[in-house]
Order: C-alpha cells, then structure tokens, then sequence
C-alpha cells in the first residue's frame, strides 16, 4: 500500500467524523435502499472534498431521519437518481421520492 492510499483513506475516515459529529449519518451503495425504506428520510448528496457544497441546515430538520451519499463514493446512486448538483437533497417518505432539491440556490 502507497502513501496515496493511506493518505485517502485517512481522508475518508475524517470526512467520516467529520459528518458524525455533526449528526448525519452516511449511507453508502450498501445500505441505501433499506435506509430510505422506512418512514420520512432526507438524503444530502454531496462530495467529500468540497465542505463548502454542503447543506448546512440538514442538522436543523425536525420529525425525520436525516443522512448524506458522498457522490465521489456512490456513483450507482449519484446515476439512478440522476444527481447533476451539489447539494441536492431528496425527501423520501417511505422509500419513495417525494421532494427534490438541488443546488444552493433552491435549498434554503
């Protein structure tokens, strides 16, 4: 293993604590489906190398679950959900879509 690898994997473990410490959970590829399956979801896609792209407010939202797809990791559903930019955010209810929003200027 190179310097690189270490050095993108220490990179992913501090945009890891970084979220968790402000109270959203990832949701990667893996556990996607079975997340947005249950009751009200909001899902914040976003990039882990650009701070600056996220929702701030997510943490704010009351009565529902709240989490984040890192798009540089979850390509598959950066594509099924046909993510274009950041942030956009979605509201499942119950696995369904319900609300999307994309971009700074529609997510206030």
């Amino acid at each position: 293993m190179n310097i690189a690898n270490h050095i993108l994997i220490l990179l992913g473990v501090l945009f890891f604590l970084v979220g968790s410490a402000f109270g959203q959970d990832f949701v990667s590829s893996d556990n996607f489906n079975k997340t947005i399956a249950k009751n009200v979801v909001v899902i914040e896609f976003w990039v882990g190398w650009n701070s600056s792209n996220e929702f701030s407010d997510l943490s704010k939202l009351k009565e529902c679950e709240k989490y984040r797809v890192d798009i540089g990791r979850c390509d598959r559903i950066q594509n099924e959900y046909d993510i274009t930019a950041i942030p956009t955010v979605i509201v499942f209810d119950n696995g369904e879509d319900n609300t999307t929003l994309c971009g700074h200027n529609n997510i206030k």
